[in-house]
């Protein structure tokens, strides 16, 4: 895969058959997903208009809530779109549980009240990861509202208005000793495994273990 720039705002990236892809390499991909979708696309918004509800800044949390949405593809979790009516059945709930909508969420039997509702309107939970950092209503809002994506954004990136300097090899080559035998499958790496630790890659791509020379043979 080549990820080639003209300008210093992204960086050239390349990417050789016989590397897997790793944890270090998805975040960078995610990186500059996140930079072409915040720099070339417009983001529709989902919340009522005749319902609009400020939320209360919070930096932190919506910061959190950005990491999920972004990526999302590094976790095992389920893709999430929220409904257009999410503010008003969030209001709904919180009106049912006897919450108030600029209230805190300090009872614990009352915050599990409300986030068990939620999940059944939604079908969307929240992570236990997160579970501390939601303390008022308005942490829900900011959770429901945030659409999280469990696709890769190598591949999300395919069906985006990429800027006119960039230019994305989807389809890279990974060499295969079973597979790639014009030299009688001798790689230009003689003595380098290409190991697929992903679970879900590892059907996309195989990896083969190389043969090492003994010291002294």
């Amino acid at each position: 895969m080549n990820i080639i720039s003209e300008n210093c705002h992204l960086h050239n990236i390349f990417l050789l058959p016989n590397i897997s892809v790793n944890y270090s390499l998805k975040r960078l991909i995610g990186y500059v997903y996140v930079y072409v979708q915040q720099a070339f696309s417009t983001k529709s918004s989902n919340i009522d208009d005749d319902d609009d509800y400020d939320l209360a800044p919070n930096k932190k949390f919506d910061s959190i809530c950005q990491s999920m949405s972004h990526r999302g593809y590094l976790r095992a979790q389920k893709p999430y779109t929220p409904p257009v009516n999410a503010s008003s059945l969030i209001t709904e709930i919180c009106e049912k549980c006897n919450v108030e909508k600029s209230g805190t969420l300090s009872d614990r039997e009352i915050k599990f009240n409300v986030l068990k509702e939620c999940a059944k309107e939604f079908d969307h939970t929240v992570p236990n990861y997160m579970l501390h950092n939601i303390t008022s209503v308005d942490d829900i809002f900011q959770f429901y509202q945030t659409p999280v994506s469990t696709i890769f954004p190598l591949e999300e990136m395919k069906h985006m208005e990429l800027p006119k300097n960039l230019h994305v090899l989807y389809d890279y080559v990974r060499f295969h000793p079973e597979t790639d035998t014009k030299f009688g499958g001798i790689s230009a790496f003689p003595e380098s495994s290409t190991i697929v630790s992903n679970l879900k890659s590892k059907k996309k791509y195989h990896g083969y273990k190389a043969k090492v020379k003994s010291l002294g043979k």
